[in-house]
């Protein structure tokens, strides 16, 4: 059998996150929302409530309550709470 058939090797990591993936910041603001359940935080801004709502979505995937709201500025805040009485912190 000829040995150059294949090359054989792990392919290098790609520089691609997964879909699913998250960012530390918002592994830190899971904690900062769990440590102080029941109470609202912004923790996202942006112009359009489209890519807003998009994030609020992230929140709410992981028992958060989420929603979005137009601020006086005329861009978009994401409002979120922990709220989940069945996790001990």
């Amino acid at each position: 059998m000829e040995e150059n058939i294949v090359t054989w090797g792990e392919p290098p990591a790609s520089g691609k996150r997964g879909r699913n993936a998250l960012s530390p910041l918002r592994l830190q603001q899971f904690e900062a929302l769990k440590s102080r359940p029941g109470q609202w935080a912004i923790v996202d801004n942006g112009p359009n409530q489209g890519p807003m709502a998009s994030v609020a979505s992230v929140f709410k995937r992981r028992g958060f309550e989420a929603i979005t709201r137009k601020n006086d500025a005329g861009t978009t805040d994401v409002w979120a709470r922990w709220n989940n009485d069945d996790e001990e912190n």
